[in-house]
């Protein structure tokens, strides 16, 4: 079980740190966009953008 908890982790870090490096990569688009964006993906990894610092 804690095998699996670990590797969920894992997922969510690696996730969050590819959602991250995406909105740096984008640039000046719509701030509201990826403001929605970033609320969607942390509901999906369950992290916040401080979590991958």
């Amino acid at each position: 079980m804690n095998t699996a908890l670990a590797e969920k982790k894992r997922r969510q870090e690696r996730a969050q740190i590819l959602i991250e490096q995406d909105l740096v990569q984008a640039g000046d688009s719509d701030t509201q966009d990826d403001e929605r964006a970033m609320r969607w993906a942390q509901g999906i990894t369950g992290g916040s953008s401080d979590e991958a610092a």
